[in-house]
């Protein structure tokens, strides 16, 4: 019996003897591991050369606030507000788009019946991955193709980028519509205070405000135009929550009831929600592909729909633990988004009440120092202080008005590709250098593991020590090793 298997018999030999036996075993047996080494590397050298080749393209969308600044940010002439890129990323795998870049790169004419283009569009959203960046998305595409990758990818982005713009555009219409309608109604008030303040200087004449009523007319002047702006705001911005509550739907009014206590950016960059959200998107436009295919008794589309049915279950109770609101009454997921926005929203309408409230109490404080003023400066101040304030309200307004129309006819929006991807030279994988370097490694480890078993299972003894050690008895005489040809060779020498 060797050494490794009559431990048990014998004392445990030291750790430089179990050295010196796997020293042995690759020596004696060194040809083993070589042809383990070679049969595993040319195995997966064979292997890289059948496996499908797959390529990596990448190209960059920039998403920054337009010069103009978002529409959806400039009801009060604020600043615009940073947008998570979070609901744009999911953009890049929804059904519309995947539909529209198949057919722009002829990729949906190789899918010739229904259920090859599903998998076709399976295919296409497995091999597209989304990088969120600071004020970019970077989009992978891994295709067998390094020249259709780089046209997928591309044409990923534009028509991504054509999607953004329309939808930019439709809400710089909307913008448009209102700012036109406040522009009227201003004019009215402007033609109103001039024809007032013209009707009183001619009867009175041009009147010189003291030093005191100049200042306070100054400071009144800016506290109303602040006002009226703020109300203009808070006019818009009730205005667009009530058009979110009809998109709601029947759950308008009970999402006006909840009594939330985070804030619309907390939800959107919540990673959970979005995960969900993701899972949710993909489910359906896989029901969506399916019932296009088969009747609802076909096993994979109940399927799917019970999964469905589960995600969103999973993104209401996920939502409703957020906002820490009880129970979330929505009936799908697009009204996530749209409560997301309606507490958006409801938090600048407070807010801008908050101020419409300060500026009021120090507008009332003025108007009382102006009454200690003599009765024509007062009224002077009075008409003059109100042509000011409407005529820079009429201006902004104006000025914004532009802006609006020059957003909705441009086409450069807050978003362009400042990277294109490239046919790239090499393929991601399979590299056949490296598949065959691991290969040599693998085979070095099955080599001495079927060595160790085979020295295992060996039951000579080796050297002298070895039988002294487990028999027990002393070695007399120790035969050693020769080459019997090589001695046959030397006795004919010498006849």
């Amino acid at each position: 019996m060797t050494s490794w298997n009559q431990l048990e018999e014998a004392e445990y030999g030291s750790a430089e003897e179990y050295l010196g036996i796997i020293r042995r075993t690759v020596v004696k047996r060194w040809w083993l591991i070589a042809l383990f080494v070679v049969a595993a590397s040319i195995a997966a050298l064979a292997g890289s050369m059948f496996v499908e080749p797959v390529y990596r393209v990448a190209t960059i969308i920039r998403i920054q606030g337009n010069v103009l600044g978002s529409p959806n940010d400039r009801r009060g002439g604020g600043m615009p507000q940073e947008k998570s890129l979070e609901t744009e990323a999911l953009w890049l795998k929804n059904r519309p788009l995947l539909e529209e870049v198949m057919d722009k790169t002829g990729l949906a004419a190789t899918a010739r019946a229904p259920k090859e283009r599903v998998a076709c569009m399976e295919k296409l959203r497995d091999s597209i991955n989304v990088g969120v960046l600071s004020d970019s998305l970077q989009v992978t595409v891994d295709w067998s193709e390094p020249e259709l990758a780089a046209k997928l990818a591309n044409a990923l982005a534009d028509s991504f980028i054509e999607r953004y713009g329309a939808m930019n555009r439709e809400e710089a219409q909307e913008l448009r519509l209102l700012l036109e309608q406040q522009v009227s109604l201003v004019r009215v008030k402007v033609d109103e205070a001039q024809r007032a303040f013209s009707e009183f200087v001619k009867q009175h004449g041009e009147i010189a405000l003291s030093r005191q009523g100049q200042a306070s007319s100054d400071q009144m002047t800016r506290l109303e135009t602040e006002l009226a702006q703020n109300n203009i705001a808070l006019a818009t911005a009730s205005r667009e929550l009530e058009l979110i509550k009809k998109r709601i739907g029947k759950d308008g009014e009970a999402f006006s009831n909840l009594e939330v206590g985070v804030t619309a950016e907390q939800i959107t960059n919540n990673r959970s929600i979005q995960t969900f959200k993701a899972q949710v998107a993909q489910l359906e436009d896989r029901v969506a592909a399916l019932s296009s295919l088969y009747t609802e008794e076909y096993p994979e589309l109940k399927n799917a729909k019970a999964q469905l049915a589960r995600a969103r279950r999973q993104l209401a109770q996920e939502f409703a633990k957020l906002i820490s609101a009880g129970p979330v009454p929505v009936d799908d997921t697009g009204k996530l988004d749209l409560l997301a926005e309606f507490i958006q929203v409801r938090s600048e309408i407070e807010g801008l009440k908050t101020r419409q409230s300060e500026l009021k109490v120090l507008s009332d404080r003025l108007e009382e120092r102006a009454k200690e003023l003599p009765d024509k400066e007062a009224q002077y101040f009075s008409l003059l202080r109100n042509k000011t304030i409407n005529d820079d309200l009429y201006n902004t307004l104006m000025t914004r008005l532009t802006e609006a129309k020059i957003a909705e006819d441009t086409d450069t929006w807050n978003v362009r590709v400042i990277e294109r991807a490239y046919p790239p030279y090499s393929r991601l994988r399979p590299k056949p250098v490296n598949n065959a370097a691991f290969g040599g490694v693998i085979g070095i480890l099955l080599g001495l593991a079927v060595c160790m078993l085979l020295e295992y299972f060996d039951d000579s003894f080796k050297t002298a020590e070895e039988v002294e050690r487990y028999l027990r008895l002393p070695v007399l005489a120790v035969l050693p090793k020769f080459d019997v040809p090589a001695i046959e060779y030397g006795a004919k020498k010498e006849t």
